[in-house]
């Protein structure tokens, strides 16, 4: 390990960030079994309820941008979409939720104003089929502001690093 990592490892855990030792750690697992015998069930394993829909997400491309703005109108022109939902709406909707990381940032699941990380949510489609759904995320157009992002601990603790609030 890195002197750089091992300083930010000890910074997160004495400002209480970091509770525990997770790396390397034994975490027990409840589904293993089930997945080591195929046994495991997944959600494509399972008969569609009539009538159900399906949703696709559309994902930021840039690790640190602005949303200047969405544009979803062919989306929603596109037969068999049913909506498209944004994080300006979501936010409307619901309050933060809380996050795991204790961080000074309102979290929702959907980018609101800004995206902080490549694949990060943008939209939401939803629509009656997957196909069309995955296909209505093409016609959404997204326009970005992009801003200076890091890569890795060494740049982000670095002197004049860019702050991602």
């Amino acid at each position: 390990m890195g002197t750089v990592v091992r300083g930010v490892a000890i910074l997160l855990k004495e400002s209480g960030i970091i509770s525990q030792q997770w790396v390397g750690a034994p975490v027990p697992r409840k589904e293993d079994e089930a997945l080591l015998t195929g046994r495991a069930r997944f959600i494509d394993d399972l008969s569609p309820l009539p009538g159900i829909c399906f949703a696709a997400i559309l994902r930021s491309p840039h690790p640190h941008a602005r949303i200047v703005r969405i544009d979803a109108g062919r989306a929603l022109a596109l037969r068999g979409v049913r909506t498209v939902v944004t994080g300006k709406e979501i936010a409307e909707l619901i309050a933060p939720v809380p996050s795991v990381v204790k961080a000074p940032i309102a979290y929702y699941p959907i980018a609101v104003d800004r995206v902080r990380y490549v694949g990060e949510p943008v939209a939401v489609v939803v629509a009656d089929t997957r196909y069309i759904a995955e296909d209505a995320c093409d016609l959404i157009e997204v326009e970005y502001d992009v801003l200076p992002a890091v890569a890795d601990l060494a740049h982000a603790v670095a002197p004049g690093a860019p702050l991602i609030p």
